[in-house]
């Protein structure tokens, strides 16, 4: 049900961990599937803010998938060392995994070495590692679930329960800082069972308690160098990088 990647001996591979504070559960200590059915087959990050053109695609949903999620690799902490982005399937448990559901997360056409790993999702706040991660063709190991110096910045996370941490719920307008706005844009899709930006608890509907989640966040803001909500992305870097990638 899956896309295979190609590999080369430059490709990189990863096991990354991470979790979405609206999808997590202290029940089962892992992330809920509650909008399973409403995962759209292509990546959806093809728009504004992220404008990524990568084409990864889907016959199907594997088992266990949360959600979407992003994926950009950079040689510093500066926005403008990104060598290579690419959207990435996130489970239950935390790995982001390829398009099979299954294997260590690959990116290809960039030469191993050390990069910061940066996590962006469509309506929780990006977090970046807080050093880089040594890559290679052999999968190195991020799990950002274990503690807030594991990314960059003052207080990038939110704890989830003792010991686990995740990516801020409430961005629903995406700029990477949650405000009055954010509350707005879910104000505006009450009641909607799509695939909603404003579904920030991840339930598959949008509803009073999504508001409840912005308000419990507000004024928190995305760590990352150049997530800031006055950033202008430029376009020919956007494009640089999706050529870097060789998704089949």
């Amino acid at each position: 049900s899956a896309e295979v990647r190609s590999t080369n001996p430059f490709s990189v591979r990863a096991n990354i961990k991470g979790f979405l504070e609206g999808a997590y559960s202290s029940t089962s200590h892992g992330m809920r599937t509650d909008i399973f059915n409403l995962i759209p087959l292509t990546q959806p990050y093809n728009a504004s803010p992220w404008n990524y053109a990568g084409e990864e695609k889907l016959t199907s949903v594997p088992a266990n998938v949360v959600d979407w999620i992003l994926v950009e690799l950079r040689t510093s902490a500066a926005n403008s060392t990104r060598s290579a982005r690419r959207s990435a399937l996130l489970l239950s448990n935390g790995s982001v995994v390829e398009l099979d559901g299954a294997s260590p997360l690959g990116i290809d056409l960039i030469p191993a070495g050390s990069y910061y790993v940066v996590l962006s999702h469509r309506n929780h706040l990006p977090i970046m590692s807080s050093g880089g991660l040594p890559l290679t063709s052999a999968p190195s190991s991020l799990d950002f679930t274990t503690g807030q110096g594991q990314a960059y910045g003052t207080l990038p996370m939110n704890q989830l329960e003792s010991g686990v941490f995740g990516l801020v719920a409430g961005d629903a307008n995406n700029t990477s800082i949650i405000s009055a706005s954010d509350a707005n844009a879910v104000f505006g899709a009450l009641n909607s069972t799509a695939y909603s930006q404003g579904d920030v608890n991840m339930t598959g509907i949008v509803t009073a308690a999504d508001a409840n989640v912005v308000f419990g966040n507000l004024n928190r803001s995305s760590q990352v160098p150049g997530a800031a909500p006055q950033t202008v992305r430029d376009k020919p870097t956007e494009k640089l990088s999706h050529e870097r990638m060789n998704v089949k």
